[in-house]
């Protein structure tokens, strides 16, 4: 199974910090209740903790709780522009507590068939495979996104959350070198289905007529084309969704060369 030091919550990972009316230091206008802050238009995205019901928690002094990152030793308190991840048992902190089952990379389904057709002298065999139900971490992805160092990036970032009230799927650039960062953790937002109908083979061949190649003192001819791997449909968001466990470890894409794609053209003669 795949887990994950806590689950991003769907469509929310960056952080929207609007300031309150009140004073520039604030997150939100009080009282900062869901459907308070729903109806002046505040966006929940402040990573700021909440209870159960969605309602911010404050500390003796009346300010918000702000969401902490505590795990492994650090302490980090998570700002505008961070990732937010789902605080499970909310108790305003990312631990090992709110770490959640993502799913498995062993798929539900694993299979194949194929198709033949015949139309006058011509003739296509096609082979497909199947794999339904497997999950994949796009670790590729997870690097690509990370903006911690100078490698290269995906350009999805610059879609990133670069400012207060920015709403986004990408959070903010914080170099390692500049502060610590805990923006790329393995969570569901890397955590990807990797469902797919891939075309195995095909096969398109022509056989001639042999009244048209007595002429030449031959009895028959067949030329044929095939490819193998030609494509896939897939929601996969990687280079290719076809990856495996491997021993304790769930399945993960770490940018591996994909499977080649190859053309062959042959001729089959007799005399």
């Amino acid at each position: 199974g795949i887990l994950s030091s806590g689950s991003p919550a769907p469509g929310s990972f960056p952080a929207d910090c609007r300031r309150g009316s009140s004073a520039p230091d604030t997150f939100f206008s009080a009282p900062a209740t869901a459907a308070a802050a729903a109806a002046r238009g505040e966006n929940a995205t402040c990573p700021i903790a909440r209870d159960a019901q969605g309602n911010i928690i404050y500390d003796g002094d009346g300010n918000p709780l702000r969401m902490y990152y505590n795990y492994g030793g650090k302490n980090y308190i998570f700002s505008g522009g961070d990732a937010i991840y789902e605080d499970i048992n909310h108790d305003g902190q990312i631990n090992e507590l709110d770490i959640v089952y993502l799913g498995n990379s062993n798929p539900t389904f694993n299979g194949g068939f194929g198709l033949d057709f015949t139309y006058g002298k011509w003739t296509l065999k096609t082979s497909f495979n199947i794999r339904i139900g497997a999950k994949v971490i796009n670790k590729a992805r997870m690097l690509a996104e990370a903006m911690r160092d100078n490698n290269n990036q995906s350009r999805s970032v610059n879609w990133r959350w670069r400012k207060n009230g920015d709403i986004t799927e990408i959070p903010r650039a914080m170099n390692s070198s500049v502060a610590a960062s805990y923006n790329s953790l393995a969570s569901d937002r890397f955590v990807e289905s990797s469902d797919f109908i891939r075309l195995q083979y095909m096969q398109l061949s022509y056989t001639f007529k042999p009244e048209m190649l007595k002429k030449f003192g031959i009895r028959s001819l067949t030329c044929s084309a095939s490819a193998n791997n030609l494509f896939f449909f897939t929601k996969y968001s990687g280079v290719d969704p076809e990856h495996s466990a491997s021993g304790y470890s769930p399945a993960i894409d770490a940018s591996q060369t994909p499977r080649s794609r190859s053309v062959t053209f042959s001729v089959n003669i007799s005399f």
